[in-house]
């Protein structure tokens, strides 16, 4: 949900620390690879490529960057 901006993508690139509730402490999780396919009003289709994934990984990415995942 929401307009991705270059911004976000740059900050996906990057990377972002979330929390690893199993090992009671965090993680950097980012993208090898974020493309941006289409904007549609207020929604965004990303195709986002990961080298490690992590339960619900891309979802809580985008959440802690204020987007939520459909």
């Amino acid at each position: 949900d929401g307009s991705v901006s270059h911004e976000t993508v740059r900050q996906l690139m990057e990377g972002v620390w979330l929390a690893d509730k199993d090992e009671g402490k965090g993680f950097r999780a980012k993208a090898s690879k974020v493309e941006i396919v289409k904007r549609v009003g207020q929604k965004s289709v990303l195709d986002i490529t990961l080298a490690e994934g992590r339960n619900r990984q891309v979802r809580r990415m985008l959440a802690k960057l204020g987007h939520k995942v459909r």
